[in-house]
């Protein structure tokens, strides 16, 4: 590719990875591959090339959230990640830990916070919720442990303090399991509560 193909190149996965960026933001996919695929569209652009990678995504999400939600976008992030402390003491059994956009820092409104609790059987986060009257569904969730193996686990659904929670399940032989993010292909970080306690007073230090 010749230098002049190779700008081109770079705008294209800029313009898709931009108006991805916005879907997620404004419109609540949390899908980046079906994000890209309808901004490449929406550009009347081939979505089987000059795809930009998840990364160069999430950049341009952290751009938009900056450029257009600014204060409220990092007040709307305290009170989640507050939110998810409150959950993971109460649930605080199972060692719960806090994962994805919440974490990362690139949360909507439209985001679920995700936790992985760490228990002996699947059932017992269930029978905490049902014990305190907590509405809940049972589903599950893909998890990616390497570049191709996928293995579904299960997980609880439930609202509460106006947020919606999902709850991943590493029970048994799955308690040390390591997860793959989705986002760059990395082991997933995941914090505790004394880890977010700490990303709040320092946000709070700023």
């Amino acid at each position: 590719m010749n230098e002049s193909s190779s700008r081109a190149s770079a705008r294209i996965r800029l313009a898709i990875a931009s108006a991805a960026a916005k879907y997620i933001a404004v419109d609540g996919m949390n899908d980046f591959l079906a994000a890209k695929r309808k901004a490449a569209v929406q550009l009347g652009l081939n979505p089987g090339r000059n795809m930009p990678s998840n990364i160069e995504v999430e950049e341009a999400l952290v751009e938009y959230q900056g450029l257009f939600h600014g204060e409220r976008q990092s007040r709307a992030l305290r009170e989640m990640r507050f939110a998810a402390v409150r959950a993971m003491k109460f649930l605080h059994p199972f060692d719960p830990h806090l994962v994805g956009p919440v974490l990362r820092g690139t949360a909507t409104p439209h985001t679920e916070i995700t936790l992985h609790l760490f228990c002996e059987e699947p059932e017992q986060p269930g029978f905490l919720l049902r014990e305190h009257g907590i509405p809940f569904q049972v589903t599950s969730k893909s998890i990616r442990l390497n570049g191709r193996e996928l293995i579904e686990l299960p997980a609880y659904r439930f609202d509460a303090q106006d947020y919606s929670f999902i709850l991943i399940v590493f029970a048994g032989k799955h308690k040390n399991l390591a997860p793959l993010s989705g986002i760059d292909g990395r082991p997933e970080p995941r914090a505790d509560s004394g880890q977010v306690s700490a990303l709040l007073d320092s946000a709070g230090a700023d």
